[in-house]
């Protein structure tokens, strides 16, 4: 008796998760390489917020997304005349600024001239851009 409980309380709580989950939808205009850089800023965010990396650790994370993103981003921009707009992937130029704002600002937080509160806007506008 207490397996059979133990198994539906199991499911329960894996259904209620997929249904939460499976309720964010990816907004359109990024490439697939885009939009898993911005999710990955986005935790990288999260995890500084929370306390679970270093300024410095969340800095070089964001880095290297800025870097990589750029790279997409600079390639779009030459096959499209200099510019993101109406191209298929324009929110990855959307995501390679706020990279690139998260860096700033998590940088002035981390020297004390910022609060903590400007980082968490820089990620709500990064969380916007990705999910609908």
């Amino acid at each position: 008796m207490r397996t059979t409980i133990t198994v539906i309380t199991a499911v329960a709580l894996v259904l209620a998760l997929l249904t939460a989950c499976g309720s964010q939808k990816r907004n359109d205009g990024f490439s697939d390489k885009g939009f898993e850089l911005a999710c990955a800023a986005l935790d990288t965010a999260n995890d500084y917020i929370d306390h679970k990396i270093t300024a410095n650790d969340a800095i070089k994370k964001l880095q290297n997304a800025h870097d990589a993103i750029k790279k997409i981003c600079d390639k779009v921009r030459e096959e499209n005349g200099g510019v993101m707009t109406g191209s298929e992937v324009w929110r990855d130029g959307d995501a390679e600024h706020l990279i690139l704002m998260l860096w700033h600002h998590i940088n002035l937080n981390d020297q004390g001239t910022e609060p903590m509160s400007e980082v968490v806007s820089f990620r709500n506008k990064l969380s916007k851009s990705i999910w609908k």
